[in-house]
């Protein structure tokens, strides 16, 4: 085997390996979602209280977003993919096991180890894949995100009903110890030594991102954007079935929908990019433009729930163009050394915006009476704003193959 075919076949499985990764961490992130009804009933919980199952994964979550980056500029990918996976399985596991007390804590255990999968990942990928192929490659590690839902969905009803609800807990764990060990076996220590022979400072990355002006718009856009990502994802749903009156069976075969084309538009976006060479900026102030203009119009009353549903999907699909977008963008402005860093930068806006956006919109649809022509016009606000800050980002120049390691 030529060494050039070596090298593609080591950077995809660097990409399956990721994506493993990616993807069990989301079936860890929301197996809770599905069991919730039953685990509310069994542990005798309120509503603020079932809340607080998800919001402690996301503190967990947030803490290790940028030490994990920084980790793996200075060390590589591989242990720090696997050892976070470990940490998420194992907490992950345990939760079929304690009461909701004990459970509190381990679910902000596991979120610990998750939070350095997803810049962890795009640094491993960046590393083999050079700036023509970034996008493809990537397409593929955010695909894994919707297929972990997915598991979840199938999996969770079926093994509630046959071994108890709480079983769910130690099955997403034994998914999460998988992909750890794919980690292990299919991320090559070539990658560690790379690093390691840069001697890159844990700060390194810090400064890099403090002392550009791309990379902060882009992180500081993507704060805004995930208000547009998470309003949609929230509260689409609820607006449909009480704003618009689709009934919920319906309701729920639409976004069944959504999620599985999901998969397929980050796929096809990357492809896409790479491709015919789309600029990435220009994709990104294309596709959130375009998203703002949808959800404010469907602030509208009259607009038939039809032309809504359209709406949602179309925004949806254009919201992957985002991702495989932004995340090859930032490894560009920042170089390939800081990545793992900038990236992790980024996300940690993301989730900033998620764990504020629900209770904002939330406090606006109480305020107006759950009037949905007042809270979609100030989601598209957001989505302005974001796309102004990205318009302000230095074109893209694609670099050249020597740049990555494959």
């Amino acid at each position: 085997m030529s060494e050039q075919k070596r090298r593609n076949l080591v950077g995809w499985l660097v990409v399956l390996a990721t994506s493993a990764a990616f993807g069990a961490t989301f079936v860890s992130r929301f197996i809770w979602t599905p069991i919730m009804p039953a685990a509310t009933e069994a542990w005798g919980l309120t509503a603020t209280q079932a809340g607080a199952f998800v919001t402690a994964f996301f503190v967990g979550y947030i803490i290790t977003q940028v030490p994990g980056g920084a980790l793996a500029d200075k060390h590589g990918s591989r242990m720090v993919l696997t050892v976070s996976l470990l940490i998420c399985g194992a907490a992950t596991l345990v939760l079929g096991f304690v009461d909701y007390q004990a459970g509190l804590l381990f679910r902000a255990i596991s979120g610990l180890g998750a939070g350095t999968v997803y810049a962890t990942g795009l640094k491993a990928i960046a590393t083999y894949f050079d700036d023509k192929q970034r996008s493809t490659a990537m397409g593929v590690f955010f695909s894994s995100a919707f297929l972990g839902q997915m598991i979840n969905n199938l999996m969770a009803p079926r093994v509630e009903k046959a071994l108890g609800w709480q079983v769910n807990f130690i099955f997403a764990g034994i998914i999460v110890f998988l992909a750890a060990a794919a980690c292990f076996f299919l991320i090559t220590k070539e990658e560690q030594t790379q690093a390691a022979a840069k001697k890159i400072r844990l700060v390194d990355g810090l400064r890099i991102i403090m002392g550009s002006r791309d990379l902060i718009l882009l992180c500081v856009g993507s704060f805004f954007y995930y208000w547009v990502n998470n309003a949609v994802s929230v509260w689409g749903f609820s607006f449909l079935v009480t704003g618009r009156g689709l009934d919920k069976e319906m309701a729920g075969n639409v976004f069944a929908f959504i999620n599985f084309t999901n998969i397929i538009m980050a796929l096809l976006w990357g492809v896409i990019i790479d491709r015919f060479k789309i600029s990435r900026r220009n994709m990104l102030v294309l596709s959130l433009g375009a998203q703002a203009v949808m959800i404010a119009l469907m602030g509208i009353q009259a607009l038939p729930i039809v032309v809504c549903i359209v709406f949602i999907w179309v925004k949806e699909s254009l919201n992957k163009a985002v991702g495989v977008s932004i995340a090859p963008l930032i490894v560009q402005k920042a170089g390939v050394e800081y990545s793992g860093t900038a990236n992790a930068m980024q996300n940690l806006f993301n989730q900033f915006a998620s764990v504020l956006s629900p209770m904002v919109l939330g406090y606006i649809l109480d305020v107006s009476g759950g009037n949905y022509a007042v809270t979609w016009p100030v989601v598209s606000v957001f989505g302005l704003l974001s796309c102004f800050l990205y318009s302000r980002v230095s074109k893209d120049q694609r670099r050249p193959v020597e740049n990555a390691a494959a």
